[in-house]
């Protein structure tokens, strides 16, 4: 019986191979996109662990102790364990260091004596030879623009004076988990070791390990247990295959959750198939109900029916299936080639893609499961008529509507608990769960939306008019092809919202925080008149002005004071009513140890003193340190005549790129000593930059979801043209025009497009504003709406025309046919 149910599946596909093009197409890209992601996945943890196994590849035991252990001694000890050809130190330092081009902070490791344990290569220049030299990556010599020669200053933590090193090579540590990550530089030993003396290293509390290499027939687990029993027992002892295993478990953590997060847009891709699959089997079931009447007839059973049908969406999943797993496995490659993820290979992983596999099959054969059992119950003689009866159309599910109503309402009331909590995961909860009951109720709600939306149809006269009719004839076709495009659709505005939402209320916490977006700050002397004028002609920087500072000799309260000019004050987002020349602004520290808001304090710098009424305020914070008093620069010109600029301040044009701005003036001030940046600006381009670029890959994944429920679109279309062969034909009887045709299936399809992603748009905004909600107030900030118009709309046009895009080859099918042909009997 299995047997002649393929074999009959297998007449149908041949007979009628395109009506399947796009189920295999939606099967294609869901299973492709899981498929994908395995493979990127798989092979961004092997290179991880490729990187982490940099360092100790060429080593066998690592030797590591805390911050009480003499490393000397303890490297003397290693060194005198028998079995042991060689072992060094190799210590890491997080030094500052400044140049003509860059500052910052250096990661700087101990080049190894033994070329054996060299793990990167030299590409450029020399190996350092002596302490006044410093081997740097090839990133950081791109980030920084040092180069060969180029003069390093290095402040250590310890209390050491500067010291000036000379670029002496540049090195590939593409191999290393740190490359690219921060600054990285190579020096020698002596050099490291001093300057790690009160480093703060993420590193366990030591400054670096002792690694150990193995004489020559001696094991590393037998070298590991003589240096164990040699060194103190608060010392680790591990081979370094031990090491790679457990750092390899700390860092692949990203891997897995990137995995995770991935396959969640995964999942959505393949609802979308899934939508996109039972309904195409819905139409062709409905258009096979003489076919299947005749089955009956002739004596087939309702257990025939089912398995015929579940027979060809097996034949079809399988197709799909495979070109999906071929196709994901080239994207997940590629993707991890162009994202430089691929440094120890492509890996596919064998059983997790061959159950993906098989698992398109079976949802395949799940999704075509319930269209499969309606048509097994229709009755031989009710099969054979030829329009499905009224009343069965019509008729509404009972059990659908109570569990869509439960759904629905179950996930408003979690929705707002969240909102009122607040807490993040109980609006996701709620947000799953009055989406799938918005999808289940989309059958009752759609019609009546298609009907007022369909009288914007009669602007292209008949063929618009008979477009709305068809679009909203049959409510459950209709629903099924635009559910999938409102779910990707949805997806992708409630990103959009959320993450507008969010840079709206950070922009909104930081000029609470920050009354200036540009604050650059001396720690000592005064700031140069041209650093002045460049930041003035800084592309923008819409104002900019001065504040000029002096020490305090007596006050009370503070140490210096700053005093404000009317350029510098119109750079504030707003001018605070206490700056006035009798008032000096006071950090809340200060006032919390016993000065008081009103308070009259006397106030003497070197040009004599003055009295002010003591006042509060956030504008405190853009003193030069923590402990500055601001006033206004009239103010200070009296008490110090000689005060200098001391700080700059800056407000940036409301359309500049502020990582561009920030880039700019990190540059202008790197060659300039005690110089730095603050102030709103540069944490909001940090920020905005790390939300946009997350924002970017999420909406190019849901993409996919809404690919898939286009094609939907196109094969509902399709299949419709088959399916009112005649009816088209007895319209081109009538006097309608094959462009006319081809303009109705056009407005039909803009229709539904239309109609479903504005209903995504529309609960892509709650769901957006619930979630930023949420998650704002669950870190307790304050939350505001914002909602980017443009890019919703952009989505709708995108939508639309993207549907008129699949209507074209229906189309044109149903174009092709002449009114004779079309009306033979078929």
């Amino acid at each position: 019986m299995r047997s002649r149910s393929i074999a009959a599946a297998w007449a149908q596909l041949r007979a009628y191979p395109t009506r399947m093009v796009a189920v295999v197409l939606a099967i294609v890209l869901g299973v492709g996109f899981v498929a994908a992601t395995l493979v990127f996945g798989a092979t961004f943890r092997a290179s991880l662990g490729a990187a982490v196994s940099a360092r100790y590849v060429p080593t066998d035991v690592v030797v590591t102790g805390d911050s009480s252990v003499d490393q000397q001694k303890l490297l003397s000890t290693v060194r005198a364990v028998n079995g042991v050809d060689e072992a060094e130190y190799q210590p890491t330092a997080m030094p500052e260091f400044s140049s003509a081009g860059a500052r910052g902070v250096l990661r700087l490791d101990a080049v190894p004596d033994d070329p054996r344990l060299r793990w990167f290569d030299l590409t450029s220049g020399t190996w350092p030879s002596s302490a006044d030299q410093i081997l740097i990556d090839a990133a950081t010599a791109a980030s920084t623009t040092l180069q060969l020669g180029s003069p390093v200053t290095i402040t250590g933590h310890d209390g050491t004076d500067p010291l000036t090193v000379t670029v002496v090579g540049i090195a590939d540590t593409t191999a290393s988990a740190f490359s690219g990550a921060q600054n990285q530089a190579f020096a020698a030993g002596s050099l490291v070791s001093k300057l790690s003396l009160g480093s703060e290293l993420s590193l366990g509390g030591d400054s670096g390990p002792i690694v150990a290499i193995a004489a020559s027939g001696v094991s590393a687990e037998q070298l590991r247990g003589d240096i164990a029993t040699a060194v103190p027992a608060n010392v680790t002892v591990q081979t370094s295959a031990t090491q790679i295993e457990q750092d390899l478990a700390r860092v692949t953590g990203g891997a897995t959750v990137l995995t995770i997060v991935l396959l969640g847009f995964a999942i959505t891709a393949v609802v979308a198939s899934g939508i996109v699959i039972a309904n195409t089997f819905t139409i062709l079931l409905t258009q096979r109900r003489r076919h299947i009447a005749l089955t009956r007839c002739i004596g087939g059973s309702r257990g025939q029916v089912r398995s015929e049908v579940l027979a060809e969406a097996a034949l079809v999943g399988a197709i799909g299936a495979v070109i999906g797993v071929a196709a994901g496995i080239g994207v997940g490659v590629l993707g991890a080639r162009l994202a430089g993820l691929d440094a120890a290979g492509p890996v596919l992983p064998p059983l997790p893609l061959l159950f993906t596999g098989l698992g398109g099959i079976a949802f395949t054969a799940l999704a075509a499961y319930a269209p499969a059992s309606r048509a097994m119950r229709i009755a031989p003689l009710a099969a054979l008529r030829p329009v499905a009866d009224a009343a069965e159309l019509k008729r509404a599910s009972v059990l659908r509507l109570s569990v869509a109503g439960v759904l629905t309402l179950l996930g408003v009331v979690l929705m707002v608990a969240a909102v009122t909590v607040p807490a993040l995961l109980l609006g996701m909860a709620g947000g799953a769960l009055s989406a799938c009951g918005i999808l289940l109720l989309t059958r009752t709600f759609l019609p009546g939306a298609l009907r007022v939306v369909g009288r914007l149809g009669g602007v292209f006269g008949p063929p618009g008019r008979l477009a709305a009719a068809n679009a909203h004839r049959n409510p459950g076709r209709a629903a099924a092809t635009t559910a999938a495009l409102m779910l990707g659709v949805g997806l992708i505005v409630t990103l959009q919202v959320g993450a507008s939402s969010a840079q709206a209320s950070l922009d909104r916490n930081f000029a609470e925080r920050y009354p200036v977006d540009i604050a650059i700050t001396s720690t000592g002397s005064a700031i140069a008149p041209g650093v002045v004028e460049a930041v003035a002609n800084v592309d923008g920087i819409r104002t900019s002005g001065v504040a000029i500072g002096a020490a305090l000799e007596s006050s009370g309260i503070g140490t210096t004071i700053l005093g404000v000019g009317e350029e510098a004050a119109a750079a504030l987002a707003a001018v605070p009513a206490e700056l006035r020349d009798d008032t000096v602004i006071v950090p809340s520290h200060l006032l919390s140890a016993g000065l008081s808001v009103g308070d009259r304090i006397t106030v003497r710098a070197s040009g004599g003193s003055s009295e002010f009424t003591v006042a509060a305020g956030t504008l405190a914070r853009q003193g030069i340190n923590g402990d500055s008093l601001i006033t206004t620069a009239a103010a200070i010109a009296r008490l110090a005549p000689d005060a200098a600029p001391v700080a700059v301040w800056a407000a940036v044009d409301p359309d500049a790129d502020l990582a561009t701005v920030t880039a700019t003036l990190n540059r202008l001030i790197a060659p300039e000593d005690g110089l730095s940046l603050g102030g709103s600006a540069p944490e909001r381009a940090a920020i905005g930059s790390e939300l946009g670029t997350v924002i970017t890959l999420a909406t190019a994944l849901l993409a996919v979801a809404v690919i898939i429920a286009i094609v939907g679109i196109g094969n509902t279309l399709g299949l419709s043209v088959i399916e009112r062969t005649r009816e088209s034909a007895l319209l081109r009887a009538l006097g309608l025009h094959r462009r006319q045709l081809r303009l109705m299936l056009a407005v039909e399809a803009a229709l539904l497009a239309g109609v479903g992603a504005s209903i995504g748009v529309l609960a892509g905004i709650g769901y957006g504003w619930v979630g930023a909600a949420s998650a704002f107030g669950q870190a307790g900030g304050p939350m505001v709406l914002d909602i980017p118009w443009g890019q919703l709309g952009l989505v709708l046009l995108l939508a639309v025309v993207a549907a008129l895009l699949a209507s074209v080859m229906p189309a044109r099918r149903a174009a092709r046919a002449t009114p004779t042909q079309a009306l033979a009997e078929v």
